[in-house]
């Protein structure tokens, strides 16, 4: 943040990125904690240049507020606001004119309305299909739906409805039903994602169905997964299930002397709420990927990893090697590291306890 220009022009762009160009972008649910660093304690001078003393206590109450929404936005939104900061300085006076009658717009009673409707439509299946994708495919998906025109927008909609798995049947059981999964917390589930061209390379590369996995944990009196997925957070069991090609799913329970530390697993995998996804599939903390976030909790509680890493070189990478660059800015890091869905789920040291996948 030290690097934005001035206050008035960060406040500017906290407006073009909630303007209606941004609507999709804002519709993330917000991550329960962030890398972003809390400035909320620090004292105020350890600021300098545009976030200094002078700076700050100049503000109005409405750009105070604006400047607390951009400290609790992730990364890529930070990214996101630097580009429209760089848009307004070209801007004409008529190019602005135009932004803020949108705006205005945006802040009337419909315009609000509207948005809120929009921000609670998650239950919308093509909403809750981009939910469901890693950040960079979801802007590009959305990129491409805004560009669409109205026929167009009608057969991609019509096609993701088809797809999208109805989400009636439940997922557990409080009876002995043995067709149905009995969740425990600290089981390790796996799942078949959408198609899209992430999960196909993920598939691809592994040899395997299962493009997705997570750890389940209690929530309230129901059960939620634990999971990485555009941030670290928590999803209703059901809601998990729903979401995968068909709602079938497999689930694996930990054997002891492992079993004996569920709550520190869990505890140790809720330390990263709110980080964000990792599509360079790296080994740190910054960023996480889904098998990594369980493989990660499970060792750092145990000292135990739950199956081999392997790198990218021995995985089936020739096949996605164009998706592969695409992601990875080009490079092709075959000497990375990378802990897959599919060594979790052939781990010795799972317990197959539900399988609802077809044969």
């Amino acid at each position: 943040m030290k690097n934005f220009p001035t206050i008035s022009a960060v406040v500017l762009a906290v407006l073009m990125f909630l303007a209606p160009a941004g609507l999709f972008a804002a519709t993330e649910a917000p991550a329960a904690a962030s890398p972003v660093a809390d400035v909320s304690n620090a004292p105020m001078s350890a600021m300098a240049g545009p976030l200094g003393d002078e700076a700050l206590r100049a503000l109005s109450p409405g750009e105070v507020r604006a400047l607390l929404r951009i400290i609790s936005l992730q990364p890529e939104k930070l990214v996101s606001l630097r580009g429209s900061i760089d848009a307004l300085a070209k801007m004409s006076p008529e190019e602005k004119q135009a932004l803020r009658k949108k705006l205005e717009n945006l802040r009337s009673g419909d315009g609000e309305r509207s948005l809120a409707e929009f921000r609670r439509s998650r239950e919308n299946p093509l909403l809750r299909y981009w939910h469901s994708l890693p950040p960079p495919i979801r802007a590009e998906e959305q990129a491409r739906f805004q560009k669409m025109s109205p026929e167009e927008r009608r057969a991609y909609v019509s096609k993701i409805l088809k797809k999208s798995p109805r989400r009636t049947p439940p997922a557990t059981s409080a009876h002995g039903n043995s067709a149905r999964y009995m969740p425990a917390e600290g089981d390790i589930l796996f799942q078949s994602m959408p198609r899209d061209k992430f999960v196909e390379a993920v598939e691809s590369a592994t040899k395997s169905p299962w493009s997705h996995c997570g750890i389940v944990v209690r929530s309230g009196d129901g059960w939620s997964v634990l999971e990485a997925l555009g941030t670290v957070h928590e999803t209703p069991l059901e809601e998990w299930v729903a979401r995968g090609r068909g709602g079938r799913f497999s689930a694996g329970r930990l054997k002891a002397p492992l079993s004996e530390k569920i709550p520190q697993i869990v505890k140790e995998a809720r330390r990263f709420l709110g980080r964000p996804y990792d599509m360079q599939f790296r080994m740190d903390d910054e960023y996480l990927y889904c098998s990594e976030l369980v493989f990660k909790a499970v060792r750092n509680a145990t000292g135990v990893s739950l199956a081999k890493t392997d790198t990218l070189g021995v995985l089936n990478w020739k096949p996605n090697e164009a998706f592969i660059r695409s992601v990875a800015g080009g490079e092709l890091p075959l000497e990375r590291e990378i802990i897959t869905p599919k060594a979790l789920f052939e781990s010795p040291m799972l317990e197959r306890v539900h399988s609802s996948r077809k044969k």
